[in-house]
């Protein structure tokens, strides 16, 4: 199967983006191009209004299974001095961040990754670019280098281009805004790419956002093969040839250990379960998946 990356572009007014947003899914999905990843190119702070936006955001996304990239206002004051922070331990106590952390109990808040500071772009003219476009490029660059799509290192290097943060952000402070769902950009370890959901209300693995950008690969294979072979198929042959697809692709994509990790079964209603119980780990977790068709 030929490799590649298809590229959509929708603009709107911001205003208009909360209707404006699943409109835009439903049409690509129509077209038969339903996104992994969407880069929505604006940012975002904590007030009421920032954060009901990206809940909207956060629940179409979920709706039709793909994962959001947004980005942190640069104005934001959780960034005026976190150069000089020692720890963002109390940070959040702060009342205004209360949206936000009910948005983080949100299970749609699995499909949206908020993250910052701003970078920097090219050498000889360098511009500044909103920081999802710094993990859209690392995520192009491991696709294009033939590396694992779901282990995403917020601070591997991008080949597409020179980028540079325009914050020096201590590796301790992005350690600690980790949990809190917020994927600070720094030099030095290697840290992963985080979801906006709170692990400790919910599974987890869907807080890293390479797991839950696998997750939703898998359930979108299964759809995709299922409108296509229904038509054709039907009981234990589609069965099956859906479980026989599913294998051959995790186990393509590097997500399977034994294509016996994968089983599939239809009931009297024609409802088909499908399940993944691999012991490959995708960022540090088991991957284990479930769903109903």
């Amino acid at each position: 199967r030929t490799r590649g990356i298809t590229v959509s572009l929708f603009s709107c007014d911001r205003d208009a983006l909360d209707d404006g947003f699943a409109q835009m899914l439903q049409s690509a999905a129509r077209q038969g191009l339903p996104p992994d990843i969407v880069l929505v190119d604006d940012e975002y702070g904590f007030s009421s209004a920032d954060i009901g936006r990206l809940e909207t955001i956060a629940e179409a996304a979920a709706g039709f299974g793909c994962l959001v990239i947004a980005s942190l206002d640069s104005h934001d004051p959780l960034l005026s001095d976190i150069e000089s922070r020692d720890s963002l331990a109390q940070c959040f106590d702060d009342v205004r961040f209360l949206p936000y952390k009910k948005l983080r109990a949100n299970p749609a808040a699995r499909c949206l990754a908020l993250c910052g500071p701003h970078i920097m772009v090219g050498d000889a003219e360098p511009f500044t670019a909103r920081a999802g476009w710094r993990m859209a490029f690392a995520w192009i660059d491991a696709f294009l280098a033939d590396r694992p799509l779901f282990e995403n290192d917020r601070n591997q290097a991008v080949a597409l281009a020179p980028v540079s943060s325009t914050l020096e952000i201590p590796e301790a402070i992005a350690s600690d805004a980790e949990p809190w769902g917020l994927t600070l950009f720094c030099s030095g370890a290697s840290l992963p790419v985080v979801t906006l959901l709170d692990g400790d209300a919910a599974n987890p693995s869907y807080t890293r956002f390479g797991y839950a950008l696998a997750v939703n690969r898998i359930v979108s294979l299964a759809v995709r093969h299922l409108a296509a072979a229904r038509e054709n198929q039907g009981g234990g042959a589609l069965t099956e040839t859906l479980r026989s697809h599913l294998a051959r692709q995790l186990a393509q994509a590097g997500l399977l250990s034994s294509v016996d990790e994968v089983s599939v079964e239809a009931d009297d209603q024609g409802t088909i379960a499908v399940a993944v119980d691999s012991l490959t780990t995708v960022c540090g977790y088991p991957l284990r998946v479930r769903f109903s068709l």
